[in-house]
Parts: C-alpha cells; sequence; structure tokens
C-alpha cells in the first residue's frame, strides 16, 4: 500500500507469510523538501500507520551507503540485524527491523 502526503511517499506491505510483520519500502522525500525534518516527520508517520493497521513488527532494507536514512532508522529505535551484499545490485544493504508498540 502506497501512501502519500506533501512531504513524499512511503509504502508499506504485508511480510509473506507472517501477519503481524510489515516491510516499509520506497520512503521517498521531494528533493526540495529534503534536510528540512520532513523525513523524520514522515517516519513518525509511516510508524503510525503500521500501528493502526495492526503490525507488530516493521522491517526495511537500506543501502549502507544512504547515511540519511541510517542515521533516521538508529534515531527512531530500528535495530540493524544485517549487513549483506545484494547479488542483484552489487550494493551493501542493511536490513533493520522495530518492534512497535500499542498502546
Amino acid at each position: 500500500m502506497r501512501f502519500s502526503d506533501e512531504f513524499g511517499f512511503y509504502e508499506l506491505n504485508p511480510f509473506p507469510g507472517s501477519n503481524q510483520i510489515v516491510v516499509s519500502n520506497h520512503a521517498f522525500i521531494y528533493p526540495k523538501l529534503r534536510g528540512q525534518g520532513y523525513g523524520s516527520r514522515q517516519h513518525r508517520a509511516r510508524l503510525n500507520m503500521a500501528r493502526n493497521l495492526g503490525y507488530d513488527v516493521i522491517m526495511c532494507t537500506v543501502r549502507e551507503d544512504n547515511a540519511i536514512e541510517r542515521h533516521i532508522l538508529f534515531k527512531f529505535g530500528w535495530n540493524n540485524v544485517l549487513v549483506f551484499n545484494s547479488t542483484e545490485t552489487g550494493h551493501k544493504l542493511c536490513v533493520y527491523t522495530r518492534k512497535l508498540t500499542h498502546v
């Protein structure tokens, strides 16, 4: 499912075989808005949407050289659980997970 706002967009998709895990991908902030805190705002919205949809765990992959996204993930308590070389792209990828807390 794609979600968009005035800052950009992101996707949340169910993890095959596990109804309680969601995969976050394609997080994107429009270039003219980068560096102004909109990535953090959108990240909060992404976590809230995943919680509201009833998921318990969220996961994503990020290129190791994407320092900005990795900084946001670290800031919001994600755990880097694996680093591997993608045989598809040749890039080094990091797998991150985070438990979603329900109130």
